[in-house]
């Protein structure tokens, strides 16, 4: 029973945070692009997106084994997510 009540919990709060961010970004002129909840995102290398093997959360260096870029792992997130086009912004705000 608590454990269904902690998740019910944590989604409502995923979802007024999510609700929350895409209203920041219509205020900005943006546009937000959701990934699927398995995407893949942190096994992905952010230069040749070649799909790499699954990392344990305490491997913190990510190493491509196709063109051997290595990066911190949630710095080659960024670069992945910002190379796909997570967020784009005009630069001019929807309100004063």
């Amino acid at each position: 029973m608590k454990t269904r009540m902690a998740r019910s919990l944590a989604d409502v709060g995923w979802s007024t945070f999510e609700r929350w961010l895409t209203y920041r970004v219509d205020w900005h002129g943006g546009r937000l692009t959701k990934a699927p909840r398995n995407f893949p995102s942190t096994r992905r290398c952010s230069h040749c997106h070649t799909l790499g093997p699954k990392l344990a959360l305490h491997q913190r260096q990510f190493v491509c084994g196709a063109c051997e870029y290595t990066a911190d792992r949630d710095t080659n997130l960024a670069r992945f997510g910002r190379s796909v086009g997570s967020v784009e912004s005009s630069g001019s705000p929807g309100r004063p």
